[in-house]
């Protein structure tokens, strides 16, 4: 029989809370310094690992693009986003 690690170590956890805390200890003696918990039956289900990342993303190329000349940009030909190979104009 193979056991479900998922489910039987937080069963496990919560039996050795429950000991060391005393279950059927009186509820006047533990008033003070009780946290109010929420709880829920334990169901079957699967488990998503969900990871959260802050920051850019940048290409592993790049390429900049400078005029040979200056002068004034009649007509662009290429938008950025556009795919674009070696010889291609783009303006």
């Amino acid at each position: 029989m193979r056991v479900n690690h998922k489910i039987f170590l937080p069963l496990v956890a919560c039996l050795v809370v429950c000991i060391s805390a005393g279950c059927g200890a009186d509820k006047q003696e533990n008033v003070q310094g009780l946290v109010p918990v929420k709880f829920m039956p334990v169901s079957l289900g699967n488990i998503r690992d969900i990871i959260d990342y802050v920051g850019d993303i940048k290409a592993q190329d790049e390429a900049l693009v400078y005029p040979k000349v200056s002068g004034k940009i009649l007509e662009k030909l290429k938008e950025e986003g556009d795919d674009v190979t070696k010889g291609d104009i783009i303006c």
